[in-house]
């Protein structure tokens, strides 16, 4: 860059690699979790403590409406719910 300034790197802890996202996608049970989990034990991060984490896995099974119908729920039970449809996630302004 011109006049030797330099790029901010985005990170407050000094280090100079800019943080990233990593996004892994797929249907119900089909192996999201296991590989994310996998990602964080090849970076060393599956066994420090959360709050010194450089990395970290955020579910989307986090953001599930709870089913409060008893029909829903007995849909559910009998593997007949979609839970994978838009509608059953928390979105913003919900």
């Amino acid at each position: 860059m011109a006049g030797g300034s330099k790029r901010p790197t985005g990170s407050s802890d000094g280090c100079s690699n800019p943080p990233f996202l990593i996004g892994v996608t797929g249907g119900t049970a089909s192996g999201k979790s296991t590989v994310c989990h996998r990602i964080m034990e090849m970076l060393g991060q599956n066994n420090v403590a959360e709050h010194q984490r450089k990395v970290v896995c955020i579910s989307q099974d986090s953001f599930y409406k709870e089913l409060t119908d008893s029909g829903n729920k007995s849909k559910a039970i009998k593997g007949l719910y979609n839970f994978d449809h838009p509608g059953e996630k928390f979105f913003r302004g919900e």
